[in-house]
């Protein structure tokens, strides 16, 4: 049996999309029975029709932070895919990433060492492995450099893996991914990813700056494939190909038949679209969607190596040009209804 956390986020849905394609049982954690019908709609984009969830799903709403509902949880079960986690770049999501990131972790790690579980995939992220300051390629090997660019998120995140590398040395066989920017059909569903909404309303701006972008597809398949071999004890970065953000975008305008933005976020722009986004917060009480961490990350240049992940496995990284169009035309399938 397979458990996977945060089975309701867009990694979580594809993930059980894959243990149900290869006939896995599997149980999925989730907190807010809302958030299934997301899982539910991801599934129909993939199936390409309305889809009813299958029946090797079992449902178990709990919580990572109550550590005797995953000692439950996790009888009988002998892999965890742990993806939840939280993602804010604003300061009050601090607190909350602690508790979910790396308190939350520290109870997987736990629980599984207690059940003796036989494999933990943990799901990190590349903000996890530091910064380039020589502008080389960020590998696995890159030493962790927290700088006063690092954001609450990457050091929740550097901390969880710590929490897993802890769990490795107790003896739990354990993996971890570190996957870049995830693209693909419902990342549109979470209120922090509206990426592919502003393109489709008229997006003018766009960020200087570069990261790596990789397919959904992509992250659900290898976490499985690592699992099957019992890799432990490594990490792994999970990522299709480096981008500048504007040459993204331009991917997402072109699949959308839109206009391409024009015009660069500089500095000054940047604090007129904090300061804008501040007071449209404080009239509404919305959540910050642009902040200055957010802008300055945006616009920083960044680019990660594959090479671990493929001379491992072999396998090719779906193209960034084919993940967008096929995440577009689905987006627009919905999107003009």
């Amino acid at each position: 049996m397979n458990l996977v956390t945060g089975a309701t986020g867009f990694i979580g849905a594809h993930l059980l999309y894959r243990m149900v394609k290869l006939n896995r049982p599997v149980k999925a954690l989730y907190r807010n029975p809302e958030k299934i019908e997301h899982v539910r709609k991801i599934f129909g984009y993939l199936d390409g029709r309305p889809s009813e969830l299958p029946d090797n799903i079992k449902w178990i709403r709990g919580d990572v932070l109550d550590y005797q509902f995953l000692m439950e949880a996790l009888k009988g079960v002998s892999c965890v895919y742990h993806v939840a986690g939280l993602v804010s770049l604003s300061r009050t999501g601090r607190h909350s990433m602690d508790q979910v990131n790396v308190r939350g972790t520290e109870n997987v790690v736990n629980a599984c060492l207690e059940q003796e579980v036989d494999q933990l995939c943990h799901m990190s992220s590349v903000a996890a492995l530091g910064e380039s300051f020589s502008g080389q390629l960020i590998d696995e090997s890159v030493f962790w450099q927290p700088g006063p660019s690092a954001s609450s998120y990457a050091i929740t995140k550097y901390k969880a893996e710590m929490e897993v590398w802890r769990g490795i040395h107790e003896g739990l066989k354990a993996v971890i991914v570190n996957p870049s920017l995830v693209i693909g059909p419902g990342m549109w569903l979470s209120a922090g990813a509206p990426l592919f909404t502003r393109v489709y309303k008229g997006l003018n701006f766009y960020p200087e700056g570069s990261c790596g972008y990789v397919d959904v597809r992509d992250v659900a398949g290898f976490m499985v494939k690592l699992v099957d071999r019992s890799i432990s004890g490594e990490r792994f970065i999970l990522n299709s190909e480096n981008l500048m953000h504007r040459d993204f975008i331009n991917l997402v305008a072109e699949a959308m038949h839109k206009k391409k933005p024009a015009v660069p976020v500089t500095r000054i722009i940047a604090k007129t679209a904090c300061m804008a986004e501040k007071i449209k917060s404080l009239v509404t009480g919305e959540p910050l969607l642009i902040t200055e961490k957010a802008l300055e990350i945006a616009n920083a240049c960044t680019a990660y190596s594959n090479q671990k992940i493929t001379d491992l496995l072999g396998d090719i990284f779906i193209p960034i040009r084919d993940s967008v169009a096929y995440a577009t035309r689905i987006f627009l399938a919905e999107h003009k209804r």
